[in-house]
């Protein structure tokens, strides 16, 4: 599937001329990156309970390094590739 220049940039004028609330989470007020900011953040961290990241899928850890080296970027499929 190619995504052809008119039809991005259609969709682009149509994004930005949506209302923001109906944009949802593609608008997102940013703050400022900040040094106060940062000690908050590490403070609030810091006083909360420690929560482990999910746990990597069970397929994944059975891999085998044969099957990992057989997993690559397939350019043909690329979003951009026929530009």
């Amino acid at each position: 599937m190619s995504l052809e220049r008119r039809h991005f940039l259609a969709g682009l004028a149509a994004l930005a001329a949506a209302p923001a609330h109906a944009r949802g989470e593609l608008v997102r007020e940013q703050a400022p990156f900040s040094t106060e900011w940062l000690n908050q953040e590490a403070a609030r961290l810091a006083t909360s309970l420690y929560q482990p990241l999910p746990d990597v899928p069970q397929a994944w850890i059975d891999l085998t390094y044969a099957e990992y080296r057989k997993i690559w970027f397939n350019t043909k499929k690329a979003i951009w590739a026929d530009e």
